[in-house]
């Protein structure tokens, strides 16, 4: 019997089936109660609704840490993610180390290797007629942008994949040894390519500037480049996969819209931001009191785990008008589908050109796909959301033989 959307937002458990297919319904509950609902799982956390209160926890880095984990709950890293989970100023140490290789006019000139891995992963279902759009797509082709980044072999992507995604799975269910064993694996993975690096010839990868380069006057420790590659390859693939397969769904039973961003194509930006807006593929990241707070007459104590739920904010009526509705034109253009503040996504830019690169291949090579008859699309129940799975139809191309790549 479903329960009452009152009940789920009492008991408020963002991993809860029921919950993740309502979850608006649930948050719309949540925030008129409080702009804080005290949540039993995962021991205990205040889970924070309103966009102006996020805003307010994010921008105080003394009052809220996060070096006490970035989610909630912990997935099982075996080290620290740099530098999600450092506090300033060792954060802005090597968050400026990083940045020169995340600014727009650097991943601008990824254009090219973004279109052909899209293309690529395309050129393997069109002429099918039919896939499931997130195995085929929207998982790939973030994994094997993140491996090109990294420097690491592109047909190692299914690899890591599978890791970060037994990690999540054991994380949530409560299974130490399988998150154990998942995570070692894959830091053990990563650390020998760090290693493989040092020393060695630039090859134009991530990998190599973390292996060689320096912080200060000061050598990366090798414990704080693997937390960087860690950082960079989990949320460069997991968050954007899910960013993708949302947006895929929400076009899928939408042929007109699919037509205008056909015939103008300036539109494809607008529509990935609201996409993102309307759908953060981050359900929220954690924070840790240091010391006494108030928030909407809640007494948070030193200690408290935060869970600062960006899917909520970005729906927060004292913020948009009419939240639920989809706006291609939409006035109120910020969220926080990438967070706010110092710990803002790195990896923002490369998100935005994955995701409008995929839009624009979609709609010229499998521009009538739709969803298989009777498809029931179910969402991710973890930090990083998005459908499960995208069965789809469409009629069939082959690639001209002027496009064979």
């Amino acid at each position: 019997m479903a329960r009452h959307v009152e009940e789920l937002a009492q008991e408020f458990d963002y991993t809860d089936p029921e919950t993740v297919e309502r979850l608006y319904e649930v948050y719309a509950a949540m925030r008129a109660r409080s702009g804080a609902v005290r949540s039993p799982k995962f021991g205990g956390h205040w889970a924070v609704t309103r966009y102006d209160d996020i805003v307010e926890i994010v921008k105080d880095t003394d009052g809220y840490t996060s070096t006490e984990g970035a989610t909630i709950p912990d997935v099982g890293n075996v080290v620290r993610s740099i530098p999600l989970e450092v506090d300033p100023p060792e954060h802005t140490l090597y968050r400026r180390f990083l940045g020169p290789r995340f600014r727009k006019a650097e991943i601008d000139r990824m254009e090219p290797s973004v279109r052909r891995i899209v293309r690529g992963c395309i050129d393997r279902f069109r002429a099918d007629g039919e896939c499931d759009l997130v195995p085929a797509l929207a998982e790939r082709v973030p994994s094997i942008v993140i491996a090109d980044l990294l420097g690491l072999p592109e047909q190692d992507w299914d690899a890591f994949r599978g890791w970060t995604t037994d990690m999540q799975r054991a994380a949530y269910s409560g299974d130490a040894e399988a998150n154990a064993k998942a995570s070692q694996a894959l830091a053990g993975y990563l650390s020998d390519a760090i290693e493989a690096r040092r020393g060695g010839e630039d090859d134009g990868g991530v990998l190599y500037q973390l292996a060689n380069g320096r912080v200060g006057d000061q050598p990366i420790p090798h414990e704080r480049a693997l937390g960087m590659s860690l950082l960079i390859l989990m949320a460069g693939h997991e968050t954007t996969a899910g960013a993708a397969a949302s947006i895929l769904y929400y076009l899928a039973d939408k042929p007109d819209l699919r037509d205008r961003l056909r015939d103008d194509p300036g539109l494809i930006t607008p529509f990935v931001n609201e996409s993102l807006r309307y759908e953060a593929p981050v359900t929220g990241m954690a924070r840790t009191a240091t010391c006494p707070h108030m928030i909407d007459g809640n007494e948070i104590q030193p200690g408290d785990k935060m869970l600062l739920l960006f899917t909520a904010a970005n729906h927060d009526e004292r913020v948009y008008t009419d939240p639920d509705e989809f706006k291609l034109d939409r006035a109120e253009r910020s969220h926080l589908a990438f967070g706010y503040g110092a710990h803002r996504c790195l990896g923002e830019q490369l998100a935005i050109l994955e995701l409008k690169v995929i839009v624009s291949e979609v709609l010229d090579a499998i521009p009538d796909y739709a969803l298989e008859p009777g498809t029931r699309v179910t969402h991710t129940p973890w930090v990083a959301r998005g459908p499960a799975s995208l069965p789809v139809t469409f009629t069939p191309s082959r690639v001209k033989p002027e496009e064979a790549r």
